[in-house]
């Protein structure tokens, strides 16, 4: 990302009633501090909301895309992680696990996390 570029300074997380920030290098987005130890335990870090009935295709669960850039998801992912890196698979998974919508995302988020 660009400098003075931010992403959200917090997030509600509902089960927890806790708001958790990151910092690093200028740049904020949700998380808790890269290195901290606040742990997303395996929960969608907010609640997203689904798309009005008419507005979905029939049988499918639609989720909105996240509001964050590939650049917070994958810093909240390696947050997450006990050694503060991981593999590219890992981070595509923890995305899948918190944010529904990329479960059924056209796999072109794959490259745009790749190449952050």
């Amino acid at each position: 990302p660009s400098p003075g570029y931010q992403c959200p300074t917090s997030v509600y997380q509902p089960s927890s009633q806790q708001v958790y920030s990151l910092t690093q290098n200028g740049q904020q987005c949700a998380g808790g501090g890269l290195y901290s130890n606040v742990s997303f335990n395996n929960q969608s870090l907010f609640t997203q909301p689904r798309l009005a009935p008419q507005d979905q295709e029939p049988q499918s669960k639609t989720f909105p895309k996240p509001i964050y850039s590939y650049s917070c998801l994958i810093a909240m992912a390696l947050k997450n992680s006990k050694t503060g890196s991981l593999p590219v698979s890992e981070i595509y998974s923890f995305m899948k696990e918190h944010f529904p919508y990329f479960k059924t995302a056209p796999d072109g988020w794959k490259n745009s996390v790749r190449h952050n």
